[in-house]
């Protein structure tokens, strides 16, 4: 990661600093007007000294609370920006697992035996109805579950309202040709005028010696549930933060705020950065974009998590919760000065 230098047209949104900076201000011309009485009455040597000593320890001061502002609202930022991947990725991980352990279902191998024979009955639809059932109730993250016989074409799905998938869709060759551990793909699919997102896991249901291939079943992720649910426990309903979810192309495919952020739009991104500035839609928003750490050797489809949060929201820290953070030995010249603070106020018991 490269850091980015603080710029002054940044700085210019520091709010409380700037407010804070107004007031250090006003204490300076205080002292410079003490100088030049101090001067007119000659002991201006010892107030000259004193004002400079303040005037280079304000800004000290200053600099380190813009620092830690923009420091304190990246690292923010950055923290979302993973949790938004990662915790997505770790949920992606058990799915690649589920689906290859359901092709290898004994009713479901059966149930394509039989399609293959041309003896399937009413009782085996029921079954294989049945057992998707239950399959789902098990495992609640998925919205459909799908079985395709060795041509491609659709035998059976639990939710005959989805669209997704279709007799002889791509997904189907795919995974009949795929040595991997499953096939993974992310489809957008309009139903009844609402565009419906699905990340569908697929595998080759092979007979009980391996060799012949009998058909493929698929699993359909509930994506939207998911990204909903990691940016409600992310984001509270008073924080300006956007949490992001870009696809490979750098398309939105799942925003927390879709009528700030919509979905489909292409979003600058940086991963090399520890933040930066982006423009849409007329407004600027502090951004910062993570890829997944991966786990377990599974590093998801590609995708990116981002979070951004509006430049003139970005920096509303109050100065008390700053100054906790300014490095402790900055506060300490400042606080135990004897340029600033006579000796009997150094000497007060604490």
């Amino acid at each position: 990661m490269h850091p980015q230098p603080l710029t002054e047209d940044l700085a210019n949104h520091f709010k409380k600093v700037n407010d804070f900076r107004s007031n250090i201000y006003q204490l300076q011309h205080a002292w410079d007007s003490l100088a030049l009485m101090a001067q007119l009455s000659g002991t201006g040597s010892e107030m000259e000294e004193t004002r400079s000593a303040f005037n280079t320890i304000s800004n000290d001061v200053l600099r380190h609370l813009s620092q830690e502002t923009l420091h304190k609202t990246a690292a923010q930022l950055s923290s979302k920006a993973f949790e938004i991947i990662n915790l997505l990725v770790r949920n992606l991980f058990e799915r690649t697992a589920d689906i290859g352990f359901f092709a290898t279902d004994n009713e479901v191998r059966d149930y394509l035996e039989k399609q293959a024979a041309d003896i399937l009955e009413d009782a085996d639809q029921a079954s294989i109805e049945f057992r998707f059932q239950e399959y789902q109730k098990k495992y609640t993250v998925y919205d459909n579950i799908v079985l395709f016989d060795e041509e491609g074409q659709l035998l059976h799905q639990l939710d005959d309202t989805q669209t997704t998938l279709f007799h002889y869709h791509p997904i189907v060759a795919l995974a009949r040709q795929s040595t991997a551990p499953y096939v993974e793909r992310f489809y957008e699919t309009d139903i009844g005028g609402k565009l419906h997102k699905s990340l569908v896991y697929a595998h080759a249901v092979r007979s009980q010696d391996g060799h012949r291939t009998l058909g493929v079943l698929c699993l359909c992720f509930k994506f939207v549930n998911e990204l909903d649910t990691i940016f409600h426990n992310l984001i509270s309903h008073n924080d300006w933060t956007i949490g992001v979810l870009l696809d490979e192309e750098r398309n939105v495919i799942a925003s927390s705020d879709p009528y700030q952020i919509p979905l489909g739009i292409s979003l600058c991104v940086d991963t090399d950065t520890d933040w930066f500035i982006t423009r849409f839609s007329g407004r600027e928003y502090l951004c910062v974009t993570k890829q997944s750490e991966g786990y377990q050797g599974y590093l998801g489809p590609g995708w990116l998590g981002q979070a951004m949060i509006p430049i003139e929201h970005a920096f509303n820290q109050s100065i008390r919760d700053m100054v906790n953070n300014i490095d402790a030995d900055i506060l300490r010249k400042v606080m135990r000065s004897p340029l600033i603070f006579s000796e009997s106020l150094l000497n007060i018991p604490k």
